[in-house]
């Protein structure tokens, strides 16, 4: 039995399993899976790329965490994001670390975020996935406050889809996955 304190060890963290990731509410990649963590944030202002999102560890940027993918660096040499995203119908285990990690994991002033992806087994294993994102699922979205076309000394509120225009998206996604041996005990 594991104590309840490791003595031999400072990192903080969490250790997320399949059956963990399966009861939370996440996106449709493993980055949407470490906000959970106390002290990491997705903030819209510290990344790079197109998106300029990015995972704040600690108040430390994007560019200041490292990616692991099965503990293979993916972290982006450029803007320092990960490099590789991972579907979370592929993961196994996401292993967080926040501070107190091992020399292994140097580079980092963030985080470290390494992804076990799933593999075969003994037994023969599937499952069927779907699916939906789209405007029927949102709410009633704000109304803008901008200036008055007729006075533009005056501030007034429009209607989002008068402001932006309708928009009616719909976007169904399916896929399937299978897992077992090809020999067993062996391959």
């Amino acid at each position: 039995e594991a104590p309840l304190i490791d003595v031999k060890s400072a990192s903080q963290g969490l250790d997320m399993s399949r059956d963990y990731i399966n009861k939370l509410p996440k996106g449709r990649n493993f980055i949407s899976l470490v906000t959970i963590v106390p002290g990491v944030n997705d903030e819209p202002m510290l990344g790079g790329g197109e998106t300029g999102r990015g995972i704040s560890v600690d108040g430390a940027s994007e560019g200041e965490n490292v990616y692991f993918i099965d503990g293979t660096d993916t972290t982006n040499i450029v803007i320092g994001r990960s490099g590789q995203r991972v579907n979370y119908d592929f993961v196994n285990e996401v292993q967080f670390k926040s501070s107190g990690y091992q020399a292994e994991f140097g580079g980092s002033v963030g985080g470290v975020i390494n992804v076990i992806t799933r593999s075969g087994s003994n037994e023969f294993h599937g499952e069927i996935l779907g699916y939906y994102s789209g405007t029927a699922l949102e709410g009633k979205r704000r109304n803008i406050l901008t200036r008055d076309w007729d006075d533009s000394s005056k501030a007034v509120y429009m209607a989002y889809d008068d402001y932006y225009g309708k928009s009616d998206i719909h976007r169904v996604e399916g896929g399937f996955g299978l897992g077992g041996y090809i020999v067993k005990d062996r391959l």
